[in-house]
């Protein structure tokens, strides 16, 4: 998870491939690798991560997404490769009802809010929090 997230693709690689590390491994929030990668804008990472089978559709304890994680990350190659992933769906919420918009918000991105806009994600969703 700390080399996914660090950007450390050849150190994912290895552990992947030659130690054998599960590529959906979680730690005691349930995240796992593909949203550390998500987190920190590691294209290629989150790239690798997919072609070996990572889950996008896993979720951490409160619901949130590896795509959730791209989104505050605010790396559009990350959000795209994640948005254009069959299985994931864009307009998702965790438990507390926050979907894309709030991550983007969160991070003051702009640029990831008319991303988000361009999709079709309505940026007036409100929270169970308002």
């Amino acid at each position: 998870m700390w080399a996914a997230g660090g950007g450390h693709l050849e150190v994912v690689r290895w552990l992947l491939d030659d130690v054998g590390v599960a590529v959906d491994a979680r730690n005691r929030d349930r995240r796992t690798a593909l949203m550390f990668a998500c987190k920190t804008g590691q294209c290629a990472v989150v790239s690798h991560l997919l072609a070996a089978q990572a889950d996008p559709t896993l979720r951490m304890k409160d619901e949130s997404s590896a795509f959730d994680w791209a989104v505050l990350s605010g790396d559009e190659a990350t959000m795209n490769l994640l948005a254009d992933h069959p299985l994931v769906d864009i307009a998702a919420m965790n438990r507390f009802g926050c979907a894309a918009v709030q991550w983007a918000a969160a991070a003051g991105s702009v640029t990831s809010l008319r991303w988000l806009q361009r999709r079709g994600l309505s940026l007036s969703h409100l929270n169970e929090a308002n």
